[in-house]
């Protein structure tokens, strides 16, 4: 029939040997991966839990982190083992060169003003570190100056890299502590990068 995805047991119940053919089979990775991403969307969070366990440890996913990670990220993945590539910066923050900070043809200069004026909010904020809160501290300064202009070096310089989930959702996940870490060495590079 014309159905591309069926359970084990309805593959189970549908096979006869005396429709296997002689022709070479076609193995398709692009559909194979579209099929598993599909399974991990439809799987629940334990699940995926007990999977990754089996694939990169119990200590790996005992790691506070590891729930909120698997919520935010199931409908990116394509393998299971994509959670590490794109979860890696929650656990440590690459490398980046201040460059990434800049936001299209703007200017690092305008990068730092603007990491400066959202760590000046986030130190004062006295509030539940949740994304909805977060929304509502800078989005106002973002729709002034621009979205772009402030919500890029944002996420940058809390990921490290140039694609991400947004800054709000990382932010919650990280927590205060450390996203103000992660800002002021985004300010840091820039500052240095001026110095050379």
């Amino acid at each position: 029939e014309d159905r591309e995805i069926l359970t084990l047991k309805e593959m189970i119940n549908e096979f006869e040997l005396e429709r296997v053919q002689k022709g070479s089979a076609i193995f398709d990775i692009k559909k194979l991966n579209w099929l598993n991403s599909h399974y991990i969307k439809q799987a629940s969070d334990l699940e995926i839990k007990t999977a990754l366990s089996d694939l990169f440890g119990v200590d790996f996913v005992s790691k506070p982190l590891t729930d909120k990670l698997i919520r935010l990220s199931k409908e990116r993945m394509e393998k299971l083992s994509d959670f590490k590539d794109i979860n890696g910066f929650f656990f440590e923050l690459p490398n980046y060169e201040s460059g990434l900070l800049v936001w299209k043809k703007s200017s690092k200069e305008k990068a730092l003003h603007n990491l400066e004026a959202v760590l000046k909010k986030i130190s004062e904020a006295k509030f539940d570190f949740s994304q909805s809160e977060l929304e509502a501290l800078l989005m106002p300064l973002a729709n002034e100056v621009g979205r772009g202009e402030v919500l890029w070096p944002l996420r940058v310089a809390l990921s490290g890299k140039d694609k991400s989930p947004g800054p709000f959702e990382i932010m919650e996940i990280l927590g205060k502590d450390e996203t103000i870490s992660r800002i002021q060495i985004a300010i840091k590079k820039i500052k240095d990068e001026e110095h050379k």
